[in-house]
């Protein structure tokens, strides 16, 4: 009797913690995302998306903090390229107006607003 070998891929268990998180199942969702980050290795780019949804995650959690952290993080990697990672900037925002700090909130999303020439309708919709 052959068993049956199921492959783990990062972009399963990034759809699998997506699940998670949707249904408020936060645990689980940190723990798919940081699944899916070990797998992605050297892409640099998929594991910052990653890492976004990861600090969603932990924010939603309670983990405000490790989550502002996150964001953070992926800020400063890709600092020399100004805007790079756009989603980073969003969740940042949304953290510190959710801290009442609506001022630097405010810095950032104008600042996205200003360099991110490419969007074609307001990031908030």
């Amino acid at each position: 009797m052959r068993s049956l070998k199921l492959e783990t891929s990062p972009v399963l268990l990034i759809r699998l913690g997506n699940i998670y998180h949707g249904k408020k199942e936060y645990d689980k969702a940190v723990e798919s995302f940081t699944a899916a980050i070990q797998l992605f290795g050297g892409d640099e780019a998929k594991v910052h998306d990653t890492y976004v949804l990861l600090g969603k995650s932990l924010y939603e959690k309670g983990e405000r903090d490790a989550a502002i952290n996150m964001f953070l993080t992926i800020i400063k990697a890709n600092e020399p390229k100004d805007i790079e990672h756009t989603a980073s900037y969003l969740q940042y925002a949304k953290a510190l107006i959710d801290g009442n700090q609506n001022s630097l909130a405010a810095q950032i999303l104008l600042r996205i607003l200003i360099q991110d020439s490419s969007m074609q309708k307001p990031f908030f919709f």
